[in-house]
């Protein structure tokens, strides 16, 4: 890792942690791949354009850094620590 990208991997991680903070962002960190080097984030936004948003300021997009995006919904039955009880039936999962 280059000092630059150091300095970028630094801004990201305080970048995610704001995020997390302000409760968007649930879960977040790095993948031990030996194959490759990448992280994982879960958030709850309320839509695709606050998702993209998410990602279009995080540093590690902006300097390039990071040039890969993937992202999924995933199904609103989806069972959650501290949550007692079921999603409603008629739950319907957002497609992005």
């Amino acid at each position: 890792m280059t000092e630059k990208e150091r300095v970028v991997m630094i801004e990201h991680v305080a970048y995610s942690k704001a995020r997390l903070d302000e409760g968007k962002v649930l879960v977040f960190g790095p993948v031990l791949d030996p194959m490759e080097v990448f992280g994982i984030a879960i958030v709850e936004v309320k839509d695709e354009t606050e998702l993209r948003s998410l990602i279009t300021n995080d540093p590690a997009v902006k300097a390039v850094v990071h040039v890969k995006d993937e992202f999924y919904p995933m199904d609103p039955r989806t069972f959650v620590r501290g949550v007692s009880s079921l999603p409603s039936e008629t739950a319907k999962s957002t497609q992005f």
